[in-house]
């Protein structure tokens, strides 16, 4: 036989905060496995000393019972929010991922066409290298022609100089002489004209290549500041 004695120590059943590692299924089952301990076992009402003890026992169970029902709705409540705050976050983190890799992507793309670029513009300063050789050969040229076309005026001069002033007392020779030095100041400035055409087509391609060359640093800036800013992005 039990007796339910006033000072026996009862149960905590005060409310326990939400697993949220818990399911939903092992919240219910915890929560019914409280309810089902829960009353409190009277087997004969005539062991109770008075009705008024009575009265306050079922008391005490009517709240607990009322107490546990609202503290399981309010546990399935917090549960329920529970898994749908976790879908949200794993609905979240799927697009992050997403967003992460089309970043990873775009970096790939972007580094792809930076490394081609700057391929091209090797290859194009390889080509102008070559060019500028070839110009430093073609100036090299002209200056080597202009300075035997100086050497053989001066020749020409000194020649016509030695002639006249041997031939001073011969005015047919003389005359012959001229004929031949207007000819030779002709041809010498035909070969001067050659020259100073010569000199104007260097200096156009040196300032073209000048230009090209002034393009490419750019380009090559661009791709700099470029590169820059990726690193500083995945940085």
């Amino acid at each position: 036989m039990l007796n339910v004695l006033l000072n026996q120590p009862v149960r905590d059943f005060s409310r326990k905060e939400v697993d949220p590692a818990q399911s939903i299924s092992e919240i219910v089952r915890d929560q019914e496995a409280i309810e089902v301990s829960a009353p409190i076992p009277v087997h004969n009402r005539e062991e109770i000393n008075s009705e008024v003890t009575w009265e306050r026992m079922q008391k005490v169970q009517s709240e607990y019972v009322s107490f546990s029902e609202a503290a399981s709705s309010e546990l399935l409540e917090q549960a329920k929010k529970l898994v749908m705050e976790n879908r949200r976050l794993k609905d979240r983190q799927i697009m992050l991922e997403q967003q992460v890799k089309d970043l990873e992507d775009s970096k790939r793309v972007l580094m792809k066409k930076a490394e081609q670029e700057t391929i091209k513009i090797k290859e194009e300063n390889i080509k102008l290298k070559d060019e500028n050789k070839d110009l430093k050969d073609a100036r090299r040229l002209l200056t080597e022609r202009m300075s035997e076309a100086e050497q053989e005026a001066f020749k020409i001069v000194e020649e016509n100089i030695k002639l006249k002033d041997e031939n001073k007392g011969q005015k047919q020779k003389i005359e012959e002489l001229s004929k031949q030095n207007e000819s030779t100041l002709g041809a010498l400035v035909q070969k001067c004209a050659e020259v100073n055409r010569h000199k104007e087509e260097a200096a156009q391609l040196i300032k073209e290549k000048e230009e090209r060359v002034s393009r490419v640093n750019d380009l090559l800036k661009l791709v700099s500041s470029t590169l820059g800013q990726e690193k500083d992005s995945a940085s």
